[in-house]
């Protein structure tokens, strides 16, 4: 938070970040002090008044400024504390020389210096690869970038290198620049630096200008649009505008334009960027339709940037009085340092690249995930029936993997890839079959009720609340459904389990499960493993395997795959047209899921490798694994097991299946939420919604209910 003191138009004092800040404005020196000098200095404006030139501090100032502070700060700090203030003053008022030697030096450091690669580089994507960019910036806020020092960027890396340096500057009110500027006697680049600095801004305007048009031409980007596909290009509008502009203000022989003799050349621009600004909406709106890719996502984020930024420099060289001269230069100038301050801002390229592509992969979570969430009764036992045999075919996964786990002699990447290929037909078998698997649903779902959440109007209660109402339903019919396919998959878990470790024993004459079933039991036992963290880390690669659900199908889409399957000429010709296309819209209705289930199991298989590998507790549990694997370990054992340690195990089974839940859940929310710009610091009072209807009506979270509209 800043704070601002103004005193006698001469001294201003700032509290920023931490930094007790004093601008002297006839100097131009800027000070840093620490909490004593501030607060002598707060004090002393009070006992000294408005001077004209410098004074001797009198003994009755010194002894009223000890006795401000004698509570606060020891005598020898407030002693020099007033030796400080002695000195300031005596540099306070006015001082040709060092005003003169100030001047001098900032035309030395800022004039003549190359601005263009600043406007057309810094802030802006360097590469449509995502990592390539991110790679890059990261680099550069570990060791920075240093141009030549004939350049803008050199002057600014050095003195204003931190972030934070651009946020103080700009919050220092454009009064007391005006009147630094007018105290140093500085001109602005309007008047004494020629036509250099409107060169620039000009030059840079016109490279944006062509990399943009050449970005927007591109192939993949202009099929996005196919609105414009019998229209004229806006950009390369846009640059023959721009062309013009250059022409005019030569002609003019001057360094900027005004608005009012030239009204029909700005307003020409504006509209132009409109256009420009409305075909990348087009584009992203089209997303949902024809899918996206992240290179593309990418170009349209440059696309986006570049247009904001010819905008903000052209209206640089239109002005609507000369009055205006110094308030905009003053603007130009604080823009280099923001802009220079943001060049390797990771934060914000993750932000504004991520947003387009969640947007489309949760879309598509959430459209699959629809029919996990249950509304009537019919849907709530169709839910059991399905969980039932999701437990079903789990406890089959976890004879095998049992099995797998005793061959002997297996190295770690093998054991691995075995498990990781059960799990994966595994889960591929349940989706297929139209079994469910429980926590597999809060991934596909978080979309769905975040759509309850889109275009949230926060300005109206009504309204807002109506949507927490709506978000509060979907939520407790989600929480239901998990609840019923969590009891499901152990009712059809455990029991099935049981079955087949005694038939498996009875068959080979000897108890299978005798050499692993401590180990089993041990990992449910929650004093003894990490059987949250272990759930949690199952969670996050539940929530991993909707997000490249959602990215399998936008890109599919994008690059025209199932048509180009059902276009095929070989197995067109081989399959025939119509068995083709029906290929072709299964592939499209499930391939997606079937990837994201493949590498769910390669997850859940080889995690414990990485654990391995680095000595971390890494490793994952799963509430319906761990219901058959409870049943393998107490037959391994063989029952003789004590009452307190079945109830831990249960209990741990409990705990797995909260974290399998709440992490994906929270996760696949969080990122539905980003994607849709509803602001995070809306999730407590979304929680407290929910809350609130728990205790009003807990069972309608376990139970079918009947809706107040029926």
């Amino acid at each position: 938070m800043l704070h601002d003191r103004k005193r006698n138009n001469l001294l201003h004092q700032y509290k920023n970040n931490g930094y007790n800040i004093v601008l002297d404005v006839n100097s131009g020196s800027v000070h840093v002090v620490d909490e004593l000098m501030y607060d002598a200095m707060e004090l002393g404006e009070k006992l000294i008044g408005e001077i004209d030139a410098p004074i001797k501090l009198s003994d009755q100032i010194k002894a009223d400024i000890r006795t401000g502070l004698k509570d606060k700060y020891s005598v020898e700090e407030i002693e020099e504390a007033i030796s400080d203030i002695q000195e300031l003053i005596d540099e306070l008022k006015h001082n040709p020389e060092r005003i003169a030697f100030l001047r001098e030096k900032l035309y030395m450091v800022f004039a003549n210096k190359k601005k263009v690669i600043l406007f057309t580089d810094a802030g802006l994507l360097n590469s449509v690869s995502f990592f390539k960019e991110l790679r890059r910036r990261i680099g550069r806020q570990l060791i920075p970038d240093q141009p030549s020092q004939d350049s803008i960027q050199y002057v600014l890396n050095q003195l204003f290198y931190k972030p934070s340096d651009a946020k103080w500057l700009l919050r220092i009110p454009m009064e007391n620049w005006k009147e630094l500027l007018d105290i140093l006697g500085v001109e602005t680049f309007y008047q004494n630096e020629g036509k250099t600095t409107s060169q620039q801004i000009l030059l840079a305007i016109m490279i944006l200008s062509q990399r943009m048009g050449g970005l927007a031409l591109q192939t993949d980007v202009l099929r996005m649009v196919p609105e414009y596909a019998h229209l004229n290009s806006p950009f390369i509008a846009l640059d023959d505008e721009l062309n013009n502009l250059a022409r005019t203000l030569a002609k003019e022989d001057r360094p900027y334009l005004y608005i009012q003799d030239h009204e029909l050349d700005y307003k020409q621009l504006n509209i132009l960027v409109s256009q420009c600004e409305d075909f990348v909406n087009k584009a992203d709106a089209n997303a949902g339709k024809y899918g996206v890719n992240f290179s593309v996502n990418q170009t349209l984020l440059l696309i986006r940037q570049q247009l904001k930024r010819i905008k903000r420099l052209y209206n640089y060289l239109f002005i609507q009085k000369d009055s205006d001269m110094r308030e905009k230069a003053i603007d130009f100038y604080l823009d280099m340092v923001k802009t220079n301050s943001k060049k390797n801002n990771v934060r914000k390229l993750i932000d504004d690249s991520v947003y387009n592509i969640t947007y489309e992969i949760t879309n598509y979570t959430g459209k699959t995930g629809e029919h996990y969430i249950t509304s009537t009764k019919g849907e709530y036992f169709k839910m059991l029936k399905t969980a039932l045999w999701g437990g079903v075919i789990v406890a089959f996964m976890c004879l095998i993997k049992l099995s797998l786990s005793m061959i002997p002699d297996q190295s770690a990447f093998l054991r691995a890839f075995n498990y990781s290929l059960n799990y994966a037909i595994g889960f591929v078998m349940i989706y297929l079959t139209g079994s469910t698997l429980a926590t597999k649903q809060p991934a596909m779902t978080a979309s769905t009720i975040a759509k309850t959440l889109e275009n949230l109007n926060v300005n109206d209660t009504k309204e807002k609340y109506k949507q927490y109402s709506a978000f509060t339903a979907l939520f407790t019919r989600l929480f239901r459904s998990q609840f019923i396919a969590f009891v499901g998959n152990v009712f059809g878990a455990f029991p099935v389990s049981m079955l087949l470790i005694v038939g498996v024993s009875s068959w080979l004459g000897y108890n299978f499960a005798t050499k692993k079933s401590y180990h089993l039991l041990e990992d449910l036992n929650i004093w003894h493993t990490p059987v949250f963290l272990h759930a949690c880390i199952a969670g996050v690669f539940l929530f991993l395997s909707g997000i490249i659900a959602g990215n399998v199908a936008s890109v599919n889409n994008f690059n025209n795959f199932y048509y180009r399957l059902s276009e095929h000429p070989f197995l067109k010709g081989f399959l025939g047209k119509k068995r083709m296309q029906r290929v072709a819209n299964w592939m499209q209705q499930k391939w997606p899921s079937v990837v994201s289930n493949i590498w769910f199991g390669v997850f859940m298989g080889s995690a414990w490798v990485v654990g391995d590998f680095f000595k971390l507790p890494i490793d994952i549990r799963h509430i319906t694994f761990a219901s058959g694997n409870l049943a393998y370990g107490l037959y391994g054992v063989d029952f003789i097991i004590s009452f307190e340690n079945i109830i831990w195990c249960i209990l741990g089974i409990g705990i797995i299946g909260f974290g399998n839940f709440i992490v994906s859940f929270l996760l696949s929310l969080w990122i539905a939420l980003r994607s849709r710009e509803v602001p995070l610091s809306e999730l407590k009072h979304l929680a407290g919604c929910v809350w609130r209807a728990f205790r009003a009506q807990p069972r309608a979270f376990f139970l079918p209910v009947k809706e107040k509209s029926e």
